[in-house]
């Protein structure tokens, strides 16, 4: 950062020098568009805000499409364990259809029996069905 008035200004005008360059103009074409009245930042920001305001007042009825009504809600359980059943359950008793997918085939997750009887009546631990 400059300390002087000299240095400042010879900053500045290696500033100007550059920027003209990037541009392809000339230094005094530069200084003319600076010198363009433009919108100050705290006025564009004050006209941005009315801008906004006018817009969330009516914007949200004024953009919005009309929904379309469901039948009824679709709901998909993923995980056909415990936890999926159990919900399923509930939704159920509360009158609302629920889809369940298990990805093995087989519901219960870790909770499960083996039914399958190997020779007559005994499973493969030899327990008593």
């Amino acid at each position: 950062m400059a300390r002087t008035s000299l240095m400042r200004a010879l900053q500045r005008l290696a500033w100007e020098h550059r920027a003209a360059s990037q541009l392809g103009i000339g230094v005094e074409e530069l200084r003319e568009r600076e010198e363009m009245p433009g919108v100050p930042r705290r006025e564009f920001l004050k006209r941005a805000g009315a801008v906004g305001a006018a817009a969330a007042a009516a914007g949200p009825l004024a953009l919005a499409r009309p929904a379309r009504a469901a039948a009824a809600p679709r709901i998909a359980i993923v995980g056909g364990g415990i936890a999926g059943l159990a919900a399923a359950l509930t939704l159920q008793d509360r009158g609302v259809y629920a889809d369940v997918y298990e990805s093995s085939g087989r519901v219960g997750g870790r909770m499960h029996s083996d039914w399958q009887e190997f020779g007559t009546g005994f499973w493969a631990n030899k327990q008593q069905a």
